[in-house]
Formats: structure tokens, C-alpha cells, sequence
């Protein structure tokens, strides 16, 4: 599909104005020359800015100031289509765009945004065929799959690059970008196809997934030969729990100790009680020492409060008895007294008569003698306590010593008890990891038909490198370039050039030029001197490469290259057309119509459809001659230019 510039056009930011529309023709030289500083070098990237460019270089000043949208309209085949993009403004750029397609498309007096740049991107990648597939590098997937936008390189030849001896391509000043298109160039040159593309990323992905598989059963089948040889081991620990009584000297087969292990996973709790000789006697039998202990805790806090209150109830009869002693002392007095009384009618210590005295003294006598019955009887009491005393005491240390020894064997064998319980954790531990490993063995051996699937994956890992390596890919991309350097070689023939007769080659990894002269010794582009020699080798190589993807890209390249001021290395710093007319060689000026005339030859080759976009200082008086020559616009300070001059008019 042949795609060309058909038109670009500027909407102003007073809408009252005109829209500025410059008009392009296909297969011919569109020439737009004049002086400096109208706008000629701002169309590269207005262009590049409109096809979705991630970068803004439109030139700051009266352009940005003064426009509100940029546009292209592109002949695709029968079809127009309108691709137009927002002044960003004080942004660095804008993804508001504006798109059309259709036939004889109606140029809107003003813009309204429908799309973005990322739509603009997928719609323009499907449409000129570029693959959703990504590049493989040296087996490994690229991270950017090739898009309409990598060719942008080969687009333009702007003053920093038409003659420039270190590069050859525009906007590669990243390292990154220029990888990028080294490693898509074998696919845009038809070396690799999308075919070739689908077969190496399955091709890669058959090679991860077999040694994926291959690594697995590697070690499905280590896992396996270790497990085979620690199945004796294995044995040998039951038989150390005593839940098996394999016999190792006469059962040697491994499937009979593959079927004991079966066996001893299975074992259920019951099994490994009734195995080990454990019962339930021992747990009947602590309870029992339990039951007892408590028993006898609770009869030995009995005696000890009974003999508390025995304690207690003695020592009040014994300070009973000594009150009862006391008041004896008391009674030997008032006998004295009494009998003394009774005799004298007065007082034996004073001597002064006594009132009633006789019968004091008979009362206290009365009450002694009453205590002192009541106290023999307490004591018989006494003697009955101490009595029981005693026995308590003998009760006690006989209780005592029976919870002692009830203690004693009641720890022992709690302990015997959790000696036990360990070793049944450990057995059914054991079982368990057991029953884990015996399931990862027989789940490894279910697994043993990867080899099947392995086979598999080789032969068609086989056959996808036999068809990559039928394509050749290395000799179609060793053809493009022979192919590539030998339309270089032709186009130099016509251009300024010395030593024409040297090879040109095209190295895409570098994407730089070797030129080989009559000694087989190679030099890169900045090794050959005068900036002549570089603007046609530019000239030269940016034709052939075109003609060689117009031809034989499976893909479809824009049919135009946009060249700004090839006649700049004869014509340095000219600021108007009348430097250009002064003080010039005839062999500077010749020199500047070979390069049109190349420009013609190229547009005349058979079955070849083209656009060249030329901007200049040189005039009509160079070029004018030449068969396809269109003259697009003159631009002067004064006259026609990018920016009119109605568009800076302010209103009245």
C-alpha cells in the first residue's frame, strides 16, 4: 500500500483566520525554498508530531504561539486520512488528537479531539501491517514489539543529520531507540517474517517448558532413587519402636519392603498400642494412686483439725485447773478465819466486830468446795482427751507415711506414663511422615510418563528449528544488505562524490556505514573526509534504503523522505536567495543540482511510486531544469511563509 503526504495544514488560534494548508504531490520532487527563519525546517517535525511522536520539537515562538492544531493528510491507498494534533501549550505535548479516514475528506474549519495518540498508534500499526508479535534477541523476547513508529528514522533527514558523519538515522539519540531498530531491521527488510516470529516464540517457549520437564524428572527421579534406598532405614526404625517384625537377612526385595511400608502407614492408633504391649492397666492404675492419694490427703487434714480442738479444748482445762488452784489458796484463808470468827465475833487481824462475817466466809467455803467437784469431773474429761490425743497422733503418722509412699509410686509411674506417651508420638510421628513419603513415591512413580511428553517436546522443539533454519534468515539479511549497498553504489554514481567506485555496506546491527575502498580496508562514514562525501553518502543510502523496503518490506513503509537543506554543506549560513546567487561556484552550483538530479532518477525507476519533500535555500535557477521538479512554495520575510503574516496581524 503506497502512502504519501498529501497535505499539511496549521489551524490558528484565532479561529477568524485562514487555515494555512501547504499542498504536496506524489512522485515528484516537492521543493519549498527561501529564506531563513520562515518555518521551512519546523515541517519535519510538524510532520513527525502529527504521526504520534512521543516527543514536541516544534520550534518555540511564533509557530506554537500562533497555532492551535496541526494536521497531515495522508493518500493511503484510495483512501485520505486526516491525522491532526493538539498545541499542547505549556506541556511538553498532548495526546489529544483528531482522526478521519475516507474518500475526498472535507478539511474541518475547526478541531475537535476523538482519539488519542495510543489509539492513533494501535490503528496505525494494524494499518500498515506491523506485527502484535514481539522481536526475539538471541532467544529471549524483545521488550517493545516493532511499530509504524520505528520507521520514523528513515523518514527524515533533517540539518543535523544529512550530512552528519556519526549518524545516519533521525531521532536515535538514545541508545535504547537505536537497539530497538537494529534488532527489528532483519524483520522490516522481510528477513524475518511474522511466521518466522510465531515460530520463535514457540519455539522458545517449547525450549522453556522442556527443560522445565527435564529438570523435573531429573529430580522426580533423584527424589526416587533416594527414597528406594531409605526404605531399609525406614525399616529398621520400626523395628526399633517395635511395630514391625520384618525380617532384613532373609526379605532383601525391594517389594516386599515397599508392601511393609505400605502396611506400617496404615497402622491405625489401636495397632501401634496393641504393637508397643501398651494397655490400659496403667492408666486404671494411676488412677487408682490418684483416687487414693486424694483419699488419704483429705484423713490426714481430718486428724490434723481434730487434734487441733483436742489441743485447744486441753489447754482450756488446764488453765481451768489453775484458776481452780488459785481459788483453793483463797478457801485455806477463810477456814482460818471462819474458825476464828466464830470464836471471837471479831475480826483475828484488826480486831474491830465483824457484820455478817461468819457467813461470808461459809458462803466462799460452799463455792470452793463446789468448784473443786466440778474440776475432778473436767479432769476425768481431760484424761479422756489426751487419751484420744495420743490415738490421733498415731492416726496421723500412720496416714502420713501410707500418703508418702502413695506419692512415690504415684510419680513414678506418671513418669513411666509420659516416657510412654513420648514414645507413642514419636511412633505415630513417624507413621505420618511415613504415609507422606510413601505418597510422594508412589506420586512420582504415576509421574514416570513425562517421558512421553519430553519426547514430544524435543521433536517439535526439532522441527520448528529446521523450519527457522529453512527460512535462512542470516542469507536474506546478508541478500537485503548486498542488495541494500548495491543501490547505495548506484546512486553515488550521480552525486558529488569521490571515490564512488568504493563499496558501501550497511551494517544494521550498528546501524552506521562501512565503505571499503581499493584495499579491502574497511572505514566507518567519520573516517572518510569532507562534508560532501557525507551528504551523499546520506543521500545515497537513504534512497536505496527506501527503495529496497518500497520493494521488498513485508510491511507497510510510508513512500516518502523528507530531506532539509541537502545544499547546505555548498551554502553555509545563507540568510536570503541573493547570498545563494553571490559569490557561488560553478561547481558548488552543480554539485547542488546533482543532488536533485539524483532525486529524479530515483522517482524515475521502473514500477516505483514516491514522494521526496525537499526544503532549501537554493532557488529555481538550480533546480528549475529538473523533469520532476514541483516548486511547493516560495517563502521569504516578506511574502508567503509557515506563520502568514495575517495570522500575527492584530485586530482592529
Amino acid at each position: 500500500m503506497h502512502v504519501w503526504i498529501k497535505r499539511i495544514i496549521l489551524w490558528p488560534k484565532n479561529t477568524e483566520k485562514d487555515l494555512q494548508i501547504i499542498e504536496l504531490k506524489n512522485n515528484r520532487i516537492n521543493i519549498i525554498y527561501g529564506d531563513s527563519r520562515t518555518g521551512k525546517s519546523s515541517l519535519i517535525p510538524i510532520i513527525d508530531y502529527c504521526l504520534g511522536s512521543s516527543d514536541y520539537r516544534i520550534p518555540v515562538g511564533t509557530i506554537r504561539d500562533n497555532t492551535a492544531w496541526f494536521g497531515v493528510l495522508l493518500q493511503s491507498g484510495d483512501q485520505e486520512m486526516l491525522l491532526c494534533r493538539a498545541e499542547p501549550g505549556q506541556h511538553k505535548q498532548t495526546s489529544r488528537m483528531y482522526y478521519a479516514l475516507g474518500n475526498n475528506l472535507i478539511i474541518p474549519k475547526q478541531i475537535t479531539e476523538n482519539t488519542t495518540t495510543d489509539d492513533i498508534k494501535d490503528l496505525l500499526n494494524q494499518h500498515f501491517g506491523f506485527t502484535a508479535l514481539p522481536i526475539t534477541v538471541n532467544g529471549h523476547h524483545d521488550a517493545d514489539r516493532p511499530s509504524f513508529r520505528d520507521v520514523a528514522a528513515f523518514l527524515y533527514q533533517p540539518q543535523n543529520i544529512i550530512a552528519n558523519p556519526e549518524a545516519l538515522f533521525y531521532k536515535l539519540d538514545e541508545l535504547e531507540h537505536k537497539q530497538k531498530l537494529a534488532n527489528i531491521f532483519p524483520f522490516l527488510a522481510g528477513a524475518v517474517t511474522a511466521e518466522d516470529l510465531m515460530n520463535e516464540l514457540e519455539l522458545i517457549e517449547v525450549g522453556r517448558k522442556l527443560r522445565r520437564l527435564e529438570k523435573e524428572s531429573a529430580t522426580l527421579e533423584q527424589v526416587s532413587l533416594e527414597w528406594r534406598n531409605s526404605v531399609e532405614e525406614q525399616i529398621i526404625q520400626a523395628l526399633e519402636f517395635g511395630i514391625s517384625n520384618f525380617d532384613l537377612d532373609l526379605s532383601n526385595g525391594f517389594d516386599e519392603m515397599l508392601n511393609e511400608i505400605r502396611r506400617l502407614s496404615s497402622l491405625s492408633h489401636s495397632e501401634i498400642l496393641n504393637a508397643t504391649g501398651s494397655t490400659n492397666l496403667a492408666i486404671s492404675r494411676l488412677n487408682f494412686l490418684r483416687s487414693k492419694e486424694e483419699d488419704l490427703s483429705i484423713v490426714k487434714n481430718d486428724i490434723l483439725r481434730r487434734l487441733s480442738v483436742i489441743s485447744e479444748t486441753i489447754s482450756y482445762f488446764d488453765q481451768y485447773g489453775s484458776m481452780i488452784d488459785s481459788l483453793g489458796d483463797y478457801t485455806g484463808i477463810s477456814e482460818w478465819l471462819l474458825g476464828r470468827v466464830s470464836q471471837e465475833d471479831q475480826c483475828p487481824i484488826c480486831g474491830q466486830r465483824t457484820i455478817n462475817g461468819q457467813e461470808i466466809l461459809e458462803k466462799i467455803e460452799s463455792l470452793y468446795s463446789k468448784e473443786a467437784d466440778n474440776n475432778l469431773s473436767l479432769e476425768k474429761v481431760r484424761m479422756e482427751l489426751t487419751k484420744e490425743k495420743s490415738t490421733l497422733n498415731k492416726q496421723l503418722d500412720e496416714t502420713v507415711e501410707e500418703l508418702r509412699a502413695t506419692s512415690i509410686t504415684l510419680r513414678s509411674l506418671e513418669e513411666k506414663q509420659n516416657k510412654s506417651k513420648y514414645q507413642l508420638y514419636e511412633i505415630e510421628r513417624f507413621i505420618g511422615e511415613l504415609k507422606a513419603s510413601l505418597m510422594q513415591y508412589e506420586a512420582i512413580s504415576q509421574c514416570s510418563d513425562n517421558g512421553g511428553e519430553i519426547e514430544k517436546l524435543a521433536k517439535r522443539q526439532a522441527e520448528l528449528r529446521k523450519r527457522l533454519n529453512e527460512t535462512n534468515v542470516l542469507t536474506k539479511i546478508h541478500a537485503a544488505i548486498q542488495k541494500i549497498s548495491s543501490y547505495t553504489k548506484d546512486m553515488l554514481q550521480s552525486l558529488d562524490m569521490e571515490n564512488s567506485e568504493w563499496e558501501v555496506h550497511f551494517d544494521y546491527k550498528n546501524l552506521a556505514l562501512k565503505i571499503v575502498d581499493n584495499k579491502d580496508t574497511s572505514h566507518f562514514l567519520n573516517e572518510i573526509g569532507s562534508a560532501s562525501n557525507w551528504l551523499s553518502y546520506h543521500v545515497a543510502f537513504s534512497l536505496a534504503l527506501q527503495r529496497y523496503l518500497q520493494t521488498h518490506s513485508p510491511l507497510t513503509i510510508p513512500s516518502f523522505v523528507f530531506y532539509d537543506q541537502p545544499s547546505q554543506v555548498y551554502f553555509p549560513h545563507i540568510e536570503s536567495l541573493l547570498e545563494v546567487a553571490a559569490d557561488k561556484t560553478d561547481a558548488d552550483r552543480e554539485a547542488v543540482r546533482k543532488i536533485f538530479e539524483a532525486f529524479d532518477d530515483f522517482l524515475t525507476l521502473e514500477n516505483f511510486d514516491f514522494q521526496i519533500i525537499v526544503t532549501e535555500h537554493a532557488g529555481a535557477d538550480i533546480w528549475g531544469e529538473v523533469n520532476l521538479a514541483y516548486e511547493v512554495g516560495h517563502w521569504t520575510h516578506d511574502e508567503k511563509k509557515l506563520i502568514p503574516d495575517e495570522w500575527l496581524k492584530s485586530e482592529e
